[in-house]
């Protein structure tokens, strides 16, 4: 089996709030093909693939991906998300942290996910932050998290629609 757990991170300024930098903005899709094909092993292999996107670079993704034998109780942490691969399931928990940024939302964490083989699920959420002295002004952040448990290696582990969706989306004004 192999879990793929791909974190989508996009950040923008106010400068693509609107306009024709948030038509781009807009247009960046939320799950991406994997840049290589995860090795089938014995046992459980873990794949996170992260993708950056930013308004300096003009939306253009960049590609990270790292692949690990799995070990019982490894959690995996991306801000606001918890998520503990099983040898049979994958589950996401979600709490607001600051790192997620405002709005402030629910603080206590609650199971938002279960993955098991052959599916993917997906999680989105957003936030808004600024230096302490608030000096640069907002800066706005959306992250797209799916998760898949495959049972054989694929450059597409989130083809179709996803089992289970998991949104906190908050009006970033």
């Amino acid at each position: 089996m192999i879990a793929v757990i791909q974190d989508v991170h996009l950040t923008w300024t106010k400068e693509s709030r609107s306009g024709p930098r948030a038509r781009v903005r807009n247009a960046a899709p939320g799950r991406y093909v994997l840049p290589a094909l995860p090795p089938a092993g014995r046992g459980l292999t873990v794949v996170l693939h992260a993708v950056g996107l930013d308004e300096a670079s003009g939306y253009t993704p960049t590609h990270d991906m790292e692949v690990m034998a799995w070990s019982p109780g490894q959690v995996h942490r991306i801000p606001g998300l918890a998520i503990r691969v099983a040898e049979d399931s994958v589950t996401a928990e979600f709490a607001w942290e600051w790192e997620v940024g405002a709005p402030e939302r629910s603080r206590e964490r609650r199971r938002v996910l279960t993955v098991r083989p052959g599916t993917w699920c997906s999680a989105a959420w957003n936030g808004r932050y600024t230096t302490l002295l608030g000096l640069d002004g907002w800066k706005y952040h959306q992250r797209v998290v799916n998760i898949a448990l495959l049972e054989k290696p694929s450059l597409e582990p989130f083809a179709g629609e996803p089992t289970r969706s998991f949104s906190s989306m908050a009006d970033l004004r």
